[in-house]
């Protein structure tokens, strides 16, 4: 036997009796290997990316690590995947809060302020998550330095902000407390999100700016009114003594968060701000405080009496549409929580059969904010809404509606590119497409559908991708996106119509993603998943229709034209111009500054 294969035997058998925690049988398997032979044995990894040492670690037991460090030389820096996230050994045991194990490894030397996650934690970042006070001091007096932050700016203060003690050690310690992450929040503004208002004070207490705004624009009392905290608003009103007219907004906003929770509270809260303004602000400042009513609230307006809310009390739609307006007038539309509360309720219409209401509601966010719709995954979620209604019982979806939505979403893109933004999430190009295929079986006259290729053209005139490179026309031709939103069927893709659909409107049928895969290549590597065998010959027809090119090489070498079904005759497909270019690559000929730009490209892609 190999000694590579003799070694990886060994660390499958070894890691077997790991997770079976049999040290017994692990000191037998090693006790006739060389110690060179051992080292080499456990740390090597398994097919996950996982260590022995990891896996003890993981599984608490002490004397299996002791075992795998003392007899067996395991690296104590070396990064494993157990956790998800490529901790080191002294990351792992701070992540399964076993203080013994901790202790031990650092005598062994594992190095206390090693970044070692893919998030750039610490491990005293990823212990001041936790709750033991102790397994911070431990690292801190062995080195471990309170000042670094994670890949997102995030500090110990920051990650300890619901623990005061830990907390109060921190800043004895000299932590900065008004650090700032990339999110624009500082350790007062996490301690306000998870409602420790003891943490609050202490931070306050040791110089806390309380001036400072979070990248959406909210002061502190506005953030701690829209994370629903009581308590927190409560005191801050007391200490910061803001004008009544900030005040009073910050009771509304207080109800309208809990408005879906607990309606009598919220109710309360909107009293409050109600006698606030009655009593502490002119007849001219009050009338600033409403909208003009819009028909997609029902009409409903700002309560401006405590009547006007005993009126609306016991009425579910109109308590809901209170709180949407209290946060449009207050945040306005760009404001991610009033898109976020505009979808809720939308879902909440959704949930009870209300149909029409859900969607209003949702295309109004749409057409406000389509920006913030795509940060929250909206977008995908009301898709596969209407595909689910359509294949359940078509007659309760309409074209109008999901005409609509698609002129939104085009709209929306194109703005989105127009930003720069070209990285799009899957999941919302994927449901671009099940969007497009919903309104091609919906659409009733071919102006409508001459309509529809219209707008299918200007999205692909953006050129919009994802981030490894795919494009509207490799998601629609990929088996998977038939599936978005965890995983939730929407419709049978690849679907030849719409291919046809995205290649007259001007799709590059070349276009190369991260891994060089042309629209070809997820076509014909995955025939296995397409089980409509005469889908997948129409799609592959179409392509080279549109003329593919049937012998580019992906990242991988594999040609397009190795795996075309037999019926296709490759050679009616090769040009003279392809047929040279791969013999210059097989032969390792120079072209590179000796031919025409365009000519290199060719040659390139071969």
């Amino acid at each position: 036997m190999e000694i590579d294969e003799e070694i990886e035997q060994c660390s499958k058998e070894l890691m077997q009796c790991v997770y079976d925690l049999e040290l017994d049988r692990a000191k037998l398997l090693v006790d006739r290997l060389s110690r060179e032979k051992r080292a080499a044995v456990v740390n090597s990894r398994d097919r996950d990316g996982d260590t022995l040492l990891a896996v003890a670690i993981s599984s608490r037991s002490f004397h299996l690590v002791k075992f795998l460090l003392e007899e067996c030389d395991a690296d104590t820096n070396m990064r494993s995947g157990i956790c998800d996230n490529r901790l080191t050994p002294l990351g792992c045991a701070v992540h399964y809060d076993d203080l013994k194990i901790v202790k031990f490894l650092i005598e062994h030397g594992a190095e206390v302020n090693d970044i070692g996650s893919d998030d750039h934690e610490t491990p005293v970042l990823i212990a001041c998550e936790g709750i033991d006070i102790n397994m911070v001091r431990c690292l801190v007096e062995n080195g471990a330095d309170i000042h670094l932050s994670d890949i997102d700016g995030t500090t110990c203060l920051m990650k300890s902000a619901s623990k005061i003690d830990i907390c109060q050690y921190l800043l004895e310690l000299g932590a900065s407390v008004n650090a700032v992450d990339k999110y624009g929040e500082t350790a007062l503004f996490k301690a306000i999100k998870r409602g420790s208002l003891d943490t609050v004070r202490l931070l306050i207490d040791h110089g806390a700016d309380t001036s400072l705004c979070s990248d959406s624009g909210d002061d502190i009392l506005q953030y701690t009114a829209l994370h629903g905290h009581a308590d927190i608003v409560e005191y801050f009103i007391r200490e910061l003594k803001p004008t009544a007219q900030r005040w009073a907004d910050a009771y509304s906003l207080l109800g309208a968060y809990l408005v879906g929770y607990n309606a009598d509270e919220a109710l309360a809260f909107w009293i409050k701000a109600v006698n606030i303004r009655i009593q502490e602000l002119t007849a001219d400042q009050a009338k600033e405080v409403s909208v003009e009513p819009n028909p997609v609230y029902n009409n409903a307006v700002e309560a401006r009496s405590t009547e006007t809310l005993a009126a609306i009390a016991s009425n579910v739609d109109a308590m809901q549409m209170q709180g949407l307006v209290v946060r449009e007038r207050i945040l306005g539309l760009a404001h991610g929580t009033t898109i976020k509360g505009l979808y809720g309720c939308a879902t909440y219409y959704r949930n009870r059969g209300a149909n029409d209401r859900f969607i209003a509601i949702a295309k109004y966010a749409f057409q406000k904010n389509f920006s913030k719709v795509l940060d929250f995954n909206i977008f995908p979620e009301l898709v596969l809404w209407f595909c689910e209604t359509f294949n359940k019982d078509a007659a309760n979806v309409h074209f109008a509606d999901v005409f609509e939505l698609l002129e939104v979403t085009v709209a929306g893109i194109k703005q989105e590119t127009l930003r720069s933004v070209n990285d799009f999430w899957p999941m919302t190009l994927q449901s671009l497409i099940h969007l497009v295929h919903l309104a091609f079986c919906l659409v009733p006259n071919d102006e409508e559908r001459s309509s529809i290729h219209q707008l299918v053209q200007a999205v692909v005139q953006t050129r919009c991708r994802t981030k490894d490179g795919y494009t509207l026309l490799h998601l629609a031709i990929d088996p998977a996106s038939s599936f978005i939103c965890d995983d939730e069927w929407c419709s049978d893709l690849p679907n030849s119509a719409i291919v046809e659909a995205l290649l007259m409107a001007g799709a590059s049928v070349d276009s190369m993603d991260v891994d060089r895969n042309t629209p070809l290549h997820v076509a014909v590597l995955n025939k296995s998943e397409i089980s409509r065998q005469d889908v997948w010959l129409q799609v592959i027809k179409l392509l080279l229709q549109y003329g593919a090119h049937v012998d580019f090489a992906n990242a991988n070498g594999k040609i397009a034209s190795d795996m075309l079904p037999s019926t296709i005759n490759v050679f009616n497909y090769l040009s003279l111009e392809c047929l040279a270019a791969r013999a210059v690559r097989k032969h390792q000929l120079s072209y590179r500054g000796i031919v025409p730009a365009n000519v290199a490209d060719l040659v390139n892609r071969h």
